[in-house]
């Protein structure tokens, strides 16, 4: 449904926040993208991590906006993202 926000269903929990300043914490290290990439203020950053034998909904969204030289958490918005951003880089982690 269009216009309609479906949350993970843990959102609020300890785990996400933990989660949240530990990936903070790493993306803001000089060596966190294996790449040279030069952010500009107001960049956006959403990390989407899917595991479904973790989680109930099995997908948990982290968003950051880089702001004064670091990664910043901050609230998604999905429809801003969509919007006003063109998606550069997508990936996946390979075990």
């Amino acid at each position: 449904m269009l216009g309609e926000s479906i949350f993970p269903d843990n959102l609020f929990t300890a785990n996400y926040d933990t989660n949240k300043q530990t990936l903070m914490k790493r993306i803001n290290e000089h060596d966190a993208f294996d790449i040279d990439i030069s952010f500009k203020t107001k960049d956006k950053l959403e990390i989407v991590i899917t595991d479904p034998l973790v989680q109930k909904s099995g997908v948990a969204t982290y968003n950051f906006i880089y702001s004064k030289n670091e990664w910043l958490a901050t609230e998604s918005d999905s429809f801003d993202l969509m919007n006003n951003y063109d998606e550069i880089k997508f990936g996946k982690i390979k075990k």
